[in-house]
């Protein structure tokens, strides 16, 4: 397989989008943007934002070159799930995931994880590790350094494997392994039931570092 650097020097680069599912909480949205359009990924990168169950607000973003904003509104079952799923459908990526409105994505992110999945084309989700943010505190929780499959998550949810860390091939999410399931009462344990149906067609992997910022607060 190719070195990251290598693989960040080859054309043309897949593209990526970024959904970031919102409800009432404008003053977070910010920071979750410009973490996406700050990736030091090349290809082109797409944040769709969706807002559940309330009005858009105005959103005020420099784009750099090679970055899009896109504004829907949920058409779907309320709720995360739903909110995810009108992102997904919309999106025009060759990989997409998702980021809450109240994490971050660490610069490198995007780039390693596509270089992972674009090396493991037997791989369903790639994740990473996480920094979770709690009282001014970050406290780094790495991701397992090996594949993760179907029995894996049979036995352990492994919580440092978020859903703000998942990125998948989007025609393979819509094909083989399917939209979150908006039938979930309040779409509890959606990403864990996602990472299930995902191990049942290839194995979870992931970049073992703390790539994803989550933030554990009050509104979480």
């Amino acid at each position: 397989a190719l070195g990251r650097n290598e693989w960040l020097k080859r054309l043309p680069w897949p593209s990526a989008t970024a959904i970031i599912p919102t409800r009432d909480r404008p003053e977070l949205l910010p920071r979750a943007l410009r973490s996406i359009v700050a990736q030091d990924y090349p290809g082109h990168v797409e944040p769709i934002v969706v807002f559940d169950g309330c009005e858009p607000t105005e959103i005020d973003l420099d784009l750099p070159e090679n970055r899009s904003l896109r504004v829907l509104t949920n058409t779907r079952t309320p709720g995360l799930a739903g909110n995810r799923n009108t992102g997904y459908l919309a999106a025009t990526g060759d990989y997409v995931g998702s980021c809450d409105d109240d994490d971050e994505w660490l610069p490198t992110k995007l780039s390693r994880q596509i270089a992972l999945l674009e090396s493991r084309p037997d791989a369903s989700i790639a994740a990473t590790g996480m920094l979770v943010s709690y009282h001014d505190q970050d406290i780094p929780r790495l991701a397992p350094a090996h594949d993760l499959t179907l029995k894996d998550f049979l036995d352990s949810r492994y919580a440092e494997v978020h859903s703000s860390a998942l990125l998948m091939n989007r025609r393979r999410l819509l094909d083989e392994i399917g939209l979150f399931d908006e039938k979930l009462p309040g779409s509890y344990g959606e990403d864990y039931e996602i990472l299930i149906r995902g191990a049942r067609c290839g194995p979870v992997v992931c970049v073992p570092d703390a790539l994803t910022k989550v933030y554990f607060h009050d509104q979480s």
